[in-house]
């Protein structure tokens, strides 16, 4: 019996230091991953509550408020700044407005779920972050003056935003404007001044809900035949001519079905302001279901709601 208990005594060893033949009483836990909070988001504003909130201009503003869910618009009075991915904290944002922004958009982007203004004024952008698509509530989108935006690009990202009416393209060097821009399907104003351009593509006469579109200062570009095409627009109410070179307008916009309102401004040098008004007023008669206007003041686009 010794030999036999001196021959299983290694194996007995080997099992108890590996802890084999023998119920271990310690447990151990797989540690929980950490929950990350889901963000809550705040109903959009009504447009009377929207006017009345504060307009924070720089990021020092934003970082003295305590709950920044709280800030909904943000109109950047600091240039040539990368964009600030701490505004990404107000979630709640409305507005986001910069100008000269260098470098790019960040994806995080699309954690700004209430936006509806994004006003991008020139700067380096070159393209836009696929997750901006996620900005279902995106109304209003500017890029004049963002001469290396890859406008094809931004148009098959901003097309998944169905709620899209004000598009602003102006200054952007454009020598073309892309063909599928008639995606956006619920544009209702773009401007399309001071690009090189010399015609729009057969697509965007085809719009219908195109209520104002801006042309103006674009060097080469067709006005007759703009304006001759034009008419096929269901439910255009403005237009905004501004130094086209026209001497007098055309006509043919006596047969635009909805149209109410021509802003039309030349440079007109040498002329008083009571010439000038005189010869809108001249303009008047020959439309009398349309008002003739030198006046060619506009808005800002952050603005907008």
């Amino acid at each position: 019996m010794k030999k036999n208990y001196l021959m299983y005594a290694p194996v007995m060893l080997l099992l108890a230091s590996c802890g084999g033949g023998t119920e271990s009483t310690e447990t151990t836990e797989t540690p929980k991953d950490s929950v990350v909070a889901e963000i809550e988001y705040a109903p959009l504003k009504t447009q009377e509550e929207f006017q009345a909130e504060t307009v924070y201009k720089n990021m020092a503003e934003v970082n003295a408020v305590a709950d920044k869910s709280t800030v909904i618009r943000f109109v950047s009075d600091e240039y040539n700044q990368q964009f600030p991915t701490e505004i990404l904290e107000a979630h709640n944002l409305h507005v986001l407005s910069l100008s000269n922004m260098t470098g790019e958009i960040p994806a995080e982007i699309s954690k700004l779920k209430n936006l509806t203004n994004l006003v991008i004024s020139g700067g380096e952008l070159t393209t836009l972050p696929e997750s901006l698509s996620e900005c279902q509530n995106l109304k209003v989108v500017s890029f004049s003056g963002c001469k290396s935006l890859d406008l094809a690009q931004a148009i098959d990202v901003l097309k998944k935003c169905p709620g899209i009416q004000y598009l602003d393209i102006s200054y952007m060097g454009l020598t073309e404007v892309p063909a599928s821009i008639s995606e956006l399907t619920a544009l209702t104003h773009v401007r399309l001044g001071n690009n090189p351009i010399t015609a729009l593509p057969e697509s965007f006469y085809g719009m219908q809900n195109l209520e104002e579109i801006r042309v103006g200062s674009n060097e080469g570009f067709n006005y007759t035949d703009f304006l001759t095409k034009a008419k096929a627009f269901p439910a255009l109410k403005t237009l905004w001519l501004q130094y086209c070179n026209l001497t007098s307008l055309p006509t043919v916009l006596n047969e635009y079905p909805v149209l109410e309102m021509v802003r039309w401004a030349e440079e007109w040098e040498g002329k008083s302001s009571d010439q000038i008004i005189a010869t809108t007023e001249k303009e008047n008669k020959k439309f009398p279901k349309l008002t003739i206007s030198w006046n060619n003041m506009s808005g800002m686009l952050y603005d907008v709601y």
